[in-house]
């Protein structure tokens, strides 16, 4: 095994005993929140083993003399038809899962521009901006092999009611997107592999949390173009064709955070309401009912994140769901 396949084994040992321990988990979360759009220690253990895993495989598959030349690229230029696999299954994956939270806004008949919030089994949010669509499917795949996820890690499996069938998709993009990227590797020198390593992993965990418009996809798929259009070879002027593809998702993402902006107030939407809940907190101007929806009215100096907690306390195991407004100025 070269140097790479052994730096690969000690990044897994690292996930695992940070999975297992909580050792230094406050310094490896601050270290990739940048990175990994938040403190998760999930992510971080998530791409610490997802990566060493990569450079482990890679690194076998490169020294090994009996794999078949004609399905593992020997050659850069044979590896980038993988690597395009591997990138339009995660963006395709994304779209997907774009459509699958119109579709669930449609079906309950609510403004598009909304944070869609499940409360059974734990309490769980998705939107367009930032999807957790996928991610339900790991909570519902770690609940059928009768483990549960440590308390502090929330797998989203509360969406997955919602979310079917569309979500199971991941279980076929992930698996591709991660064999593809592995392929193109075979062919590159050690110094891309590491990176496209890096990129495919932090694609990968933004493709399940977050989604297209999320951080660690955004900078995922820009290292990952880069490497496509590279070939091998550096050149700053390479540089243009991915950050123009990713400064075009970046200006769609910033048009629907701004065009979906309530500034005046927040409609709360809750879904089965089936008892009482104190409003006081809220400041609730205006109260509508219809069907099987609650419709709140909310004036408050809050911003998006404080009243979305309280909703978690407030109606876990009162109603089923709910959608709120948002307003990106709370967040600036």
């Amino acid at each position: 095994m070269d140097r790479l396949g052994l730096a690969g084994i000690v990044l897994i040992i690292l996930g695992v005993v940070l999975l297992k321990t909580g050792f230094m988990d406050n310094v490896v979360a601050t270290l990739l929140w940048p990175i990994l759009e938040g403190s998760s220690e999930g992510k971080a253990v998530i791409l610490l083993v997802m990566m060493g895993s990569l450079l482990v495989l890679s690194s076998f598959i490169t020294s090994s003399s009996r794999l078949n030349p004609k399905i593992f690229p020997g050659s850069w230029f044979d590896g980038r038809r993988y690597l395009l696999i591997s990138i339009v299954t995660m963006f395709v994956t994304c779209v997907v899962g774009l459509i699958t939270e119109v579709w669930i806004r449609l079906k309950f008949n609510v403004s598009l521009f909304t944070v869609f919030t499940a409360v059974n089994p734990t309490p769980s949010t998705t939107s367009i901006m930032h999807t957790h669509v996928f991610k339900s499917v790991i909570g519902y795949m770690v609940s059928l092999m009768g483990e549960t996820a440590p308390h502090h890690i929330n797998t989203g499996l509360a969406i997955l009611q919602y979310a079917s069938p569309f979500a199971f998709l991941a279980l076929i993009s992930l698996p591709l997107a991660y064999i593809a990227g592995l392929l193109a590797m075979t062919g590159m020198r050690d110094s891309y592999k590491v990176i496209s390593a890096f990129g495919l992993t932090v694609a990968i965990i933004g493709m399940m949390d977050g989604g297209m418009f999320s951080q660690p996809f955004l900078i995922g798929l820009g290292i990952l173009l880069f490497m496509y259009f590279a070939e091998n070879r550096f050149s700053p002027r390479l540089l243009v064709k991915p950050g123009l593809i990713i400064l075009m998702i970046i200006l769609a993402g910033f048009a629907i955070e701004l065009g979906g902006t309530n500034t005046d107030h927040y409609t709360l939407t809750v879904i089965n309401q089936h008892e009482p809940v104190n409003m006081t907190s809220y400041n609730v101007t205006a109260v509508q009912h219809t069907d099987d929806k609650t419709i709140y009215t909310l004036k408050t100096s809050e911003g998006d994140k404080a009243i979305i907690k309280k909703v978690f306390v407030d109606f876990q195991g009162k109603a089923d769901a709910s959608f709120m407004t948002w307003n990106f100025y709370s967040y600036v």
